[in-house]
């Protein structure tokens, strides 16, 4: 995996040199696009600018009124641009944060770096028996065991985190006004299904780990109809009952995509946990995405930093359960 990563970086780096912005994300991940760029707009406006509607598809859902206090600047029709030249964004290590040792990394499910981390990762370094291009572009090797395993070449992941670590005081030369941004997610939006670190699919999930090709489908289903579900509060009696009639009507939908010549082949067994109508109050106030049809939150983010592993300056996400 680390051989794999550090050649796409390479790769990505080189292609596109007008792009601020690198992701890394699993082959088994699914991401709620529309919030994860909503959410990137915000943060690198500065978190001060009061969310831009969403276009509306048509017959679309409630859009926050205009005197809703808000804190995301939205993908879509007059959302603000993001800058054209890289050296116009500040710096991000944006994932979802874990520790290890001294310092701190980003899960491997999904993570983004801006291009200026990027470049100090592959620059060459003053010990070559470590430097990671040169141990990803050579032939693996018993030989080098120990140089992979000081690095931590066999978690592509922590390497990610241990080599901004180590060359941070490069990444602050390169990026503009010196700093480095750690944006770090909650597990309640950045999380794995099935196993590892689970929690359920609700609506403020914007990455989805381990996720199977019938998952795919249903989870794309669920983004797209929870907000309407959610909205029907009313019409039940308690928060059980809501529930139990929307994982009612999932389950018809289950049942039609197995008969559907196009998936009935996949395997819709042991489907994701997912939550319809528990917790309705804590929602944020959202507009729905043109196109994709899925609600786009207001997430907030607050200043954060962590100086037991050097993290000076950084945002996170507010937990949403």
């Amino acid at each position: 995996m680390s051989q794999k990563l550090i050649l796409w970086l390479e790769y990505a780096y080189h292609a596109f040199p007008a792009v601020p912005f690198i992701v890394k994300g699993d082959d088994d991940m699914y991401m709620k696009v529309p919030q994860f760029l909503s959410d990137v707009r915000y943060v690198m406006g500065g978190t001060q600018v009061q969310r831009r509607r969403l276009p509306l598809r048509a017959g679309g859902s409630t859009v926050p009124p205009p005197n809703t206090t808000v804190t995301s600047a939205a993908v879509g029709a007059g959302a603000p641009a993001l800058p054209s030249s890289p050296d116009d964004v500040e710096c991000v290590y944006w994932g979802s944060l874990r520790h290890f040792l001294h310092t701190q990394f980003n899960a491997g499910m999904t993570f983004m770096l801006h291009r200026r981390v990027v470049q100090a990762l592959l620059e060459p370094k003053k010990t070559r028996r470590l430097d990671v291009v040169r141990l990803a572009a050579e032939d693996f090797t018993v030989a080098r065991t120990a140089a992979y395993r000081r690095i931590m070449f066999h978690h592509e992941d922590i390497l990610t985190g241990l080599q901004v670590h180590l060359a941070l005081r490069r990444v602050k030369q390169l990026c503009p006004n010196g700093r480095l941004w750690y944006v770090k997610e909650w597990y309640a939006r950045f999380h794995d299904m099935h196993a590892g670190r689970t929690h359920n699919v609700t609506w403020s999930t914007v990455v989805a780990h381990r996720c199977r090709p019938a998952d795919a489908y249903y989870l794309h289903r669920f983004f797209q109809t929870e907000h309407t579900v959610a909205a029907a509060a009313a019409q039940y009696p308690s928060e059980d009952a809501h529930e139990a009639a929307a994982v009612a009507q999932a389950a018809r939908w289950v049942a039609q995509a197995r008969r559907d010549a196009r998936t009935a082949a996949l395997n819709w067994s042991g489907l994701p946990d997912v939550q319809w109508a528990r917790n309705i109050s804590h929602r944020r106030p959202y507009a729905v995405a043109d196109g994709d049809g899925v609600a786009v939150y207001d997430i907030r983010y607050e200043y954060w930093t962590h100086a037991a592993t050097n993290i000076q300056d950084g945002f996170r996400s507010l937990p949403q359960w």
